[in-house]
């Protein structure tokens, strides 16, 4: 976006912060010109949610000002932001107006409500072999953990009091994860290492069904 718009940009709203950057978004909002609003309920490069009393009190303020705001659900799918809702979008209380989800590989979906719905889009072709084994492999998750989620929620529990407990054995100071989500910081032997994606000093913890099962079995 910053490559064709003029975007401003606010820190991380944080249980510490969310009250403080809810004012400077709504001093923003009421004396500049905005064509949207743009946020993830779930960082992707962190794994940290947005507290839910922010995104709710956004929600309210877009909706005074009749600003779209849009969410950007790559992290936060699958159940990761609520127990309750494979999108945070679902929410009532937060519901954004548009959304874009990457799903990995060479594909992406994007929704919107009925009011920013256009009938005729810009229509985008892609002559890419990849598209489909993308948009395929998506469907054969997205349909395991849809038809299995009481399995996949308890796989979860699983997957966080193990990995918890073993952190707790090594050199790890701090921990911050919340039903199998999140991020740590510490030394970690490599062959535990190599399960997660290390961003600067932190170890992020975002896994598939498949790789919480395949670590339980271990």
């Amino acid at each position: 976006l910053d490559q064709y718009f003029d975007v401003k940009k606010l820190c991380n709203p944080t249980e510490e912060n969310f009250n403080k950057i809810i004012k400077l978004a709504s001093k923003e909002l009421e004396t500049s010109k905005y064509l949207a609003v743009f946020i993830e309920p779930l960082l992707q490069k962190t794994m940290e949610k947005v507290p839910f009393e922010f995104l709710k009190k956004l929600r309210e303020i877009t909706t005074a000002l009749k600003i779209p705001l849009v969410f950007n659900e790559s992290a936060s799918q699958f159940f990761r932001y609520d127990q309750s809702n494979f999108f945070a979008s679902s929410i009532p209380d937060i519901t954004p107006d548009a959304g874009i989800v990457f799903m990995g590989g060479q594909s992406a979906i994007t929704f919107t409500n009925e009011k920013y719905f256009l009938e005729q889009p810009l229509m985008l072709i892609s002559t890419w072999d990849g598209d489909e084994f993308s948009f395929n492999t998506y469907h054969h998750a997205f349909k395991n953990v849809i038809s299995n989620i009481d399995e996949y929620q308890n796989t979860k529990k699983k997957f966080h009091s193990k990995l918890t407990k073993e952190l707790l054995l090594h050199e790890v100071d701090t921990i911050k994860i919340d039903a199998g989500i999140g991020y740590f910081k510490g030394s970690i032997p490599a062959s535990l290492r190599n399960l997660f994606i290390q961003n600067g000093e932190y170890f992020i913890v975002c896994p598939s069904y498949d790789s919480m099962k395949e670590y339980l079995c271990q």
